[in-house]
């Protein structure tokens, strides 16, 4: 049986490793993506030799185990199918890419799968993100355009630790006047704020706009492989072309380099999915919920 235990904030460092060789492009697949949410899916994690398993609940009380890291997915799925017999639980395995259900497939019979368009992430070329070239980024290149020669005063700032009060200072600012709704807006905005709460631990990567010495958009994510993950985007959207700006400037200052750049999901938000969509992703990353026939 495999022993796991809740995922805590202390565990960065351990796990870590086994995210930085994972081969899948998910955000689900990174620090971000899996401690910024650790509480809302009850996350807890095994380490069983060379492999690393989560376990997560949603919030409709479903049960599953993620995919797992650093091992072959159809092996590590044996042992997850025995653990799952041992303890009297269907074998759901979530975050399941479109190749690893394949995968799956020709080793287990697949008695159930579901997915949800919701959650798909959306992965960029990072070139494109960099360098908005094209006639398709003209809409994005004008608000840029107007943004600089509006704001003559800005600049992007690395976020370290002379400038993390700033970073703070704007979420502050932005939360005040924009309070977060529903369960999953509530509990973001308390991870970002952890997120900057705890910097050094997290690990990751970020940047603020400054206009006339005052914050008005900020990033952060983390660099896996050649893949550069945006977990946090954040602006105020008083400042016409912020978030343009902001994904244009933190592209350029992170993303150089790199094949490719995930900004995650929309949650089914339409405001969302339209912007999402209007940077022309590459391709949405699908997310499948995978059942496993029991084996006796």
């Amino acid at each position: 049986m495999l022993k796991f235990k809740p995922l805590m904030l202390e565990d960065v460092s351990r796990v870590r490793p086994y995210l930085q060789r994972a081969s899948s492009r998910l955000c689900d697949s990174s620090v971000g993506g899996i401690f910024m949410w650790r509480d809302y899916f009850n996350t807890r994690y095994a380490i069983e030799g060379d492999r690393l398993f989560f376990n997560v609940t949603y919030p409709d009380g479903t049960e599953a185990f993620t995919v797992p890291f650093n091992a072959d997915i159809a092996l590590a799925a044996e042992r997850l199918v025995g653990h799952c017999r041992e303890i009297g639980v269907p074998p759901l395995i979530c975050n399941v890419t479109s190749r690893g259900k394949k995968r799956l497939s020709d080793r287990f019979d697949i008695v159930n799968e579901a997915t949800d368009r919701d959650w798909y992430d959306y992965l960029y070329r990072a070139d494109d993100l960099v360098t908005f070239r094209g006639k398709r980024f003209n809409g994005q290149r004008n608000h840029i355009n107007r943004f600089k020669k509006t704001y003559l005063n800005h600049k992007f700032v690395p976020i370290t630790a002379g400038t993390l009060p700033i970073a703070r200072a704007f979420l502050d600012e932005l939360f005040a006047a924009n309070p977060p709704e529903g369960s999953t807006g509530i509990e973001e905005a308390r991870m970002v704020r952890e997120v900057f709460d705890n910097y050094d631990t997290y690990g990751l990567l970020g940047g603020i706009i400054m206009v006339d010495d005052r914050p008005i958009a900020l990033s952060a994510g983390e660099i896996i492989r050649d893949t550069l993950f945006v977990h946090i985007e954040k602006a105020n959207t008083a400042f016409s072309g912020a978030y343009q700006m902001m994904v244009n400037s933190f592209a350029a200052h992170y993303g150089g380099g790199l094949r490719f750049i995930n900004r995650e999901e929309d949650v089914g938000d339409a405001g969302l999915r339209t912007s999402k969509l209007s940077y022309h992703p590459v391709c949405l990353l699908e997310k499948h919920l995978v059942e496993i026939a029991p084996q006796s």
